[in-house]
């Protein structure tokens, strides 16, 4: 996934089948039927954006949908949901209204379109992407959104209460290619006109607005607190076809295209006495990369093995303490965790070589290989450093 700067809420990569829950409970999705042949189905039959798996919709002709999900996440004030969609060759647009795709929701919740909160991102036949907002329990309501959108910002690109792409234009989706989305929220001060909605389509900002009426006077304590999940093409699909779905995060900052790294920091004023110092300079740490890649191939089976059946508790570093955590999986680009209940993904590069020891030491007594593991990715030496210093405290 991108680097997100905030506080990610939930990571769902299904490269293993997602944790399900019941209607409306915590810790998992509820609704979804993930079954070969199905509405919905994990699939590794298409090249995915990360990993190996992602789902697969089977929508028959004349349906509207073939399948959805929810998730609760921690209620918060700011949301950002990113994920990927593709739509193969061959995919034929239905002629009308939709679909509507992902949608976080706030507060009060009857129906994906009876809330007090809901944020749409919507594809449309003409291929462009739409971020919209509707507030039927607040007193905009729902119709009264695009009399407000219209008066105040114009001509949507598509929908009654889209927002216009006041920043740039997006591109358009590509048969065959995977669409990068990323849309947000923030809930205005109850009452006030200064709420924020942004769209990034492939990594680009293509509108953003933050004078929104989000949260009204009646509504002082409303957070966003659900996502959801479920392409539903008003006119139905004119044929029997697929589409697929991969890479989900929710996060509290921008999260950004898969790859996405935060920008570096400015490099530090010229000192007033007019020398620069000599940039420091960090020891050179041999890594054997392609026996490191062989081991950490081996290392992630062990971990997907060992964490199908029973979940064990590692310890990781979290903001700035050392915090218990169940592990739950691992790819090429890092390990799944969960805390109290809340998935978050750990790159390995920020995994702390003692750390790293310490949880394949839960999964294997095979200690040469840990020590060849560390060797390969020239870690060795930092691990004895952290050993040691452990050992003095």
């Amino acid at each position: 996934m991108g680097v997100a700067r905030g506080e990610i809420l939930l990571y769902e990569d299904f490269e293993d089948k997602p944790k399900t829950v019941r209607w409306m409970g915590s810790g998992g999705w509820f609704e979804p039927k993930f079954e070969p042949g199905s509405g919905m189905e994990l699939t590794t039959e298409v090249k995915c954006p990360k990993g190996q798996q992602c789902v697969k919709y089977n929508i028959k002709q004349g349906k509207k949908g073939s399948g959805g999900m929810f998730h609760k996440v921690k209620p918060v004030d700011k949301m950002h949901y990113r994920y990927y969609r593709m739509f193969p060759e061959g995919w034929e647009w239905p002629k009308g209204y939709g679909p509507h795709d992902g949608m976080i929701f706030g507060g009060k919740w009857q129906s994906p379109t009876h809330t007090d909160f809901s944020l749409y991102l919507d594809f449309w036949m003409s291929r462009e992407t739409v971020v919209r907002v509707a507030t039927r329990f607040q007193k905009l309501g729902y119709g009264g959104w695009g009399k407000y959108m219209r008066d105040k910002y114009g001509r949507a690109p598509n929908g009654a209460q889209g927002f216009p792409y006041n920043k740039s234009k997006p591109d358009l989706i590509e048969s065959g290619k995977w669409h990068c989305v990323e849309f947000m929220a923030k809930l205005s001060t109850p009452g006030k006109e200064d709420g924020e909605v942004r769209l990034w389509v492939n990594g680009k900002l293509v509108s953003e607005y933050t004078d929104v009426p989000l949260r009204d006077e009646n509504h002082p304590d409303l957070k966003m607190d659900m996502v959801f999940m479920a392409p539903y093409f008003h006119p139905g699909s004119p044929k029997d076809q697929t589409h697929y779905l991969d890479e989900i995060v929710i996060s509290t900052e921008y999260i950004g295209p898969v790859g996405y790294q935060k920008p570096k920091p400015l490099e530090a004023k010229k000192p007033s006495g007019g020398i620069i110092p000599p940039p420091k300079r960090e020891p050179k740490i041999k890594v054997d990369a392609e026996k490191e890649a062989a081991l950490r191939k081996d290392l992630i089976g062990i971990i997907r093995d060992k964490a199908a059946n029973e979940k064990p508790t590692i310890y990781i570093d979290f903001a700035g303490r050392t915090t218990r955590a169940k592990l739950v999986s691992a790819d090429y680009d890092g390990v799944q965790v969960s805390m109290r209940g809340m998935a978050m993904p750990l790159a390995w590069e920020k995994i702390k070589p003692h750390r790293l020891y310490g949880m394949a030491s839960k999964l294997t007594d095979d200690h040469k290989f840990l020590a060849d593991y560390c060797e390969a990715a020239g870690l060795a030496e930092e691990l004895e450093r952290e050993r040691a210093a452990a050992a003095e405290k």
